[in-house]
This record gives C-alpha cells, structure tokens and sequence, in this order.
C-alpha cells in the first residue's frame, strides 16, 4: 500500500504498543489501515526509559501477550522499540506527523484527519497516543521551576551516592525508588495510608525486601508542604521536618488531556478521559480509543484492546 494514498478503512493515531498492535492485526485480515505518530515508534519508551526491564505481568494484567506485538518479556525498552519500530515500518507508517483534529464528513459517516503531513480520510479511527504528556504537580510553593525536581525518571541516566527523594505511591514512584536505591539514599514519601492497589506483586515484593534490607525508606501518610530549592519539607506522622536532596522526583501521575479531548468533541467521563461505550468506542461514532487513553496501565493491556477494536471493526 503507497503512503501517497489518502483515504483508508483505518486511521491509528499513536505507534505506541495498542497503535501497531492494531495496524498488525489490521493488516492480518485485509483492512486498509495507516498509522501515524508524532514521533517514531515507542517514542515514550525511548526517550525515558530504554534501561528499563519490561514483564508480561504489570499492573492490572497477568497474562502473557495474545497478540502480534513482539513482545519477549523481560527485555528492555530500548530491545523492545528496535522491535516495534520494525514492525511498524512494516505497515503503512508515518513517522514525525503531527495529528492535529479530526473533522466530520457530512452525511456520509467518514472523517477527516488533517495532520501537519496532508488529510486523511477514514470510516473508523482508533486513538492511541496516550496521556504521558503533562504530569500532575502537587502544586506547593517553591515547586514550579525548581531545577532539583523531576516528574519522570530517566533510566539511561547514571546516579550514584545521591540523597534521593520520590513522591508517589503507584508503579511509577516505586518503581523509580527501587531504581534508585541500588546505589543511592533513597526516601519514598507516600501520602496515603498505603501504596496503591495497582501495585505489582514484583514491585511489592521488591519494595518489602529494600526496606527491610534498610536500602529504601517510606513514609506514609506524608505530605510535601512547600520546596525551596533542594530542600523539601515534609509533613511525616504530624511532624513537620525540612531536609535536602540531590535530586526530587514527583511521580504522581499524569494530567488527563481533557482540554484537547474536548476539542475533538469527545464525551468525557468525570476522571477527564472518553466516556466508552461497547468495544471501547467513544461519543463519536466510529472513533475508538486504546491504551492509556482507555485505562490501561500495561502493555499487552493496551495491546489486548487494540485487538478487541479490530475485531469489532471486522465485524461491522
């Protein structure tokens, strides 16, 4: 298929894990897709964590992956993007292009996806480029613009004998903790009574093991009151006490894109995201979502509603 060609079955936004998981199985049964992204392939990945070690088992999932996706499990990002971007260009790819909105076409149940590439023209699109765009502040003084603050934790960095502070209590904060903790003083500040229920049992084992091994302290039920350059101070137990760090890392989650959801007339749900009726189609007939977008938190998740969307889309 020539990427010259403009009007297709299938439009995918996002070459994520659900994006080229859909144009693969779109593929395998002769629907006529294109898949876009911003970026390239597993950008996300790329960018920020390609030492990182990926399992089958994560977040809400504990199956192994059913789909076309290469996925081995325990390899690390940076293997697994060498593998996606090949199955990418596989298909009809388009690289570096920036989607921009989709358009109604009257009367004729078609869309028009205009991106900074040229229009594009499509029955049914699947929206799969994520919500790792703009992570949540906790919005204290002193935190805007505070150069000791992070809000994701880069794994090709290299990090030793540093006084480490992360703030977070789900797999992102942890798992940045338990990073960091092999070669540094590492204080993980929870502010509820427990981590969050979304927890791997890897990641709670591991965390367990550190602490009692005394390489990793945690607090709960714990605020951050203010910043003030490398010094944070804490609200921990009723006490208030300031200290200072090498380096802060504020992984509390990520902003839902809701203005931008907004714009391309999507029904929101209460939590910012598409309110999803049946095979994860959105208010908008014929318009799909996949992957974080839809709530998923792992990989073959993503991977596994991507192929649910497909196999709808073959059915109609």
């Amino acid at each position: 298929m020539g990427l010259n060609e403009k009007i297709y079955d299938l439009i995918i936004i996002g070459a994520g894990p659900a994006g080229i998981e859909a144009g693969l199985q779109a593929e395998q049964i002769g629907i006529k897709a294109l898949l876009i992204d911003r970026e390239e392939a597993g950008s996300v990945i790329a960018n920020t964590m390609s030492g990182k070690r990926f399992y089958h088992a994560y977040g809400r999932n504990a199956e192994p992956p059913g789909g076309l996706l290469d996925f081995p499990d325990r390899k690390k990002g940076g293997e697994l993007v060498d593998l996606w971007r090949k199955q990418a260009r596989s298909l009809a790819y388009l690289p570096n292009t920036v989607f921009e909105t989709i358009e109604n076409v009257a009367g004729n149940g078609t869309y028009i996806i205009i991106t900074n590439k040229g229009n594009f023209i499509a029955s049914r699109v699947i929206l799969a480029t994520g919500i790792f765009s703009k992570p949540k502040r906790l919005g204290v003084s002193g935190e805007e613009g505070n150069a000791s603050i992070a809000y994701e934790f880069d794994y090709n960095d290299f990090i030793t004998d540093k006084k480490i502070l992360v703030i977070g209590g789900g797999n992102s904060a942890v798992e940045t903790a338990l990073e960091l903790s092999l070669d540094n003083d590492v204080l993980l500040i929870v502010r509820k009574p427990n981590i969050s229920e979304t927890i791997t049992e890897r990641n709670r084992a591991e965390l367990e093991r550190e602490i009692t091994g005394g390489s990793l302290r945690i607090f709960y039920n714990s605020n951050i009151l203010s910043f003030n350059s490398d010094e944070a101070t804490i609200q921990i137990s009723g006490e208030k006490i300031t200290d200072r760090f090498d380096k802060i890392y504020i992984n509390i989650g990520y902003e839902s894109p809701s203005e931008w959801l907004k714009s391309l007339l999507f029904e929101l749900a209460p939590n910012g995201l598409p309110i999803l009726f049946a095979n994860l189609e959105t208010s908008r007939p014929g318009i799909f979502v996949a992957g974080a977008l839809a709530g998923s938190d792992s990989i073959i998740g993503s991977a596994n509603q991507a192929i649910e969307i497909i196999k709808y889309i073959a059915r109609k």
